[in-house]
């Protein structure tokens, strides 16, 4: 369900209540459409009401639509594979997982 088409939808489950403390979360996603793609940073978690509000400064390019396919990025909670990353911006550290485990 999006809540607006602009700064807020909805999502299903219970793993964005682990991003809660995330300062620079960030969304990818196809939108409205499977060829226009884009970022937006999530401005808060409301866990209560399974919303993403987002920073109006990043608008999608197109509304958000019900169903929309994207992912989280930039969330050290989730860094669990190789080759994955988080950008710490405020510290201005990066930390990595490595690829096969070798740097």
């Amino acid at each position: 369900k999006v809540t607006n088409n602009e700064t807020q939808f909805t999502y299903n489950g219970t793993r964005p209540s682990g991003w809660t403390q995330a300062t620079d979360l960030w969304l990818h996603g196809y939108w409205s459409y499977d060829w226009a793609d884009s970022y937006v940073r999530v401005s808060s978690i409301d866990t209560s009401n399974s919303i993403f509000n987002i920073d109006t400064s990043t608008p999608p390019c197109y509304p958000f639509l019900t169903h929309a396919r994207y992912y989280a990025l930039n969330l050290i909670e989730e860094l669990d594979a190789p080759s994955e990353y988080f950008i710490d911006r405020k510290e201005g550290i990066l930390y990595l997982y490595p690829p096969n485990d070798k740097i």
